[in-house]
């Protein structure tokens, strides 16, 4: 059987006119080491589009942008799909999904409403990653052993969309700090150190880098509950202290009221605290860390 690949996938270098951390680039990079270790013949090419077949007689060119690559099979022409949106549904993830040559779809932000129905079948559920993944990773596992000193809620991130609102209201409130501008991640990293429990508020996408960052260092995540779903699902008040509140739909007030309740309820269980931050540890090394999410996504490229 043939056994030679190509991973296509693109990547812009700059965001917003800045030289960024390309985690997906690496993502990509990784994965085919780890498929070449295994006997396989694979190459990383840039390409900025991929054609997709529509029916017998009609293509269409999609864009690959920075958070999808193709992994094709170089003699029959089909393909599995990496897929990083932040977004669950796109229209290229559409497409693919309609092509028979396409046999896999890995989905980070995968919602069980978004993907019902046959056509969809092909798509399943992956795992995410820290912001800097995997080069973090060092750093991320070291900082279990940071002792946990203060019991305040930390938050630091930016304000835009919906986290405005409810952020302002939980800085009237006093349950979180009223700085959250941006500071360099090693700063951050040193300053959230100390604390037991972090907020984590969805943004772009439900599942987010921070959340990930968190598991792996030990630190308890106390959030909104999940709607995405990974291959090894993250249980509420098991991996995550779960507020059940929908911040799409719920009013900010009422989501900052949640969040507040939720956190007064659980900050001074340290025993429970500290066994959620545990499991989401055992979570991280199973799913995030280099060698186990390179064998999970090789298991469901299958």
């Amino acid at each position: 059987m043939d056994r030679t690949y190509t991973i296509l996938r693109y990547n812009p270098g700059t965001f917003l006119g800045e030289p960024f951390y390309d985690w997906r680039g690496r993502l990509f990079e990784e994965l085919a080491r780890h498929l070449s270790s295994r006997g396989m013949r694979v190459r990383v090419e840039e390409r900025s589009s991929f054609r997709v077949r529509r029916s017998r007689f009609e293509t269409r060119r999609i864009p690959i942008l920075d958070s999808l690559a193709i992994l094709q099979n170089d003699r029959t022409g089909e393909y599995c799909v990496l897929d990083c949106h932040d977004w669950t549904v796109t229209k290229e993830l559409d497409l693919l999904a309609g092509d028979a040559g396409c046999k896999r779809i890995l989905k980070c932000q995968y919602r069980p409403t978004a993907f019902a129905g046959p056509r969809y079948r092909k798509v399943r559920r992956w795992t995410y990653f820290d912001r800097f993944w995997p080069e973090k990773e060092h750093a991320i596992v070291a900082d279990r052993a940071t002792p946990r000193t203060s019991d305040a809620l930390y938050f630091r991130g930016s304000d835009w969309g919906p986290r405005d609102r409810i952020l302002q209201e939980l800085g009237d409130r006093e349950v979180i700090s009223g700085d959250r501008r941006a500071i360099e991640f090693d700063d951050y990293f040193r300053e959230s150190a100390r604390h037991r429990v972090m907020l984590s508020l969805p943004g772009i996408a439900d599942v987010c880098n921070r959340d990930v960052e968190c598991f792996g260092r030990g630190v308890c995540v106390l959030r909104p509950r999940l709607r995405a779903e990974l291959h090894h699902g993250l249980i509420p008040d098991h991996h995550y202290v779960s507020v059940d509140v929908h911040v799409g739909r719920a009013d900010p007030v009422e989501v900052a009221d949640a969040i507040a309740r939720r956190f007064r309820d659980v900050a001074g269980d340290h025993a429970y605290l500290d066994a959620v931050a545990r499991n989401a540890a055992q979570w991280y090394d199973e799913n995030v860390r280099v060698g186990a999410a390179m064998s999970l996504t090789a298991r469901l490229l299958a």
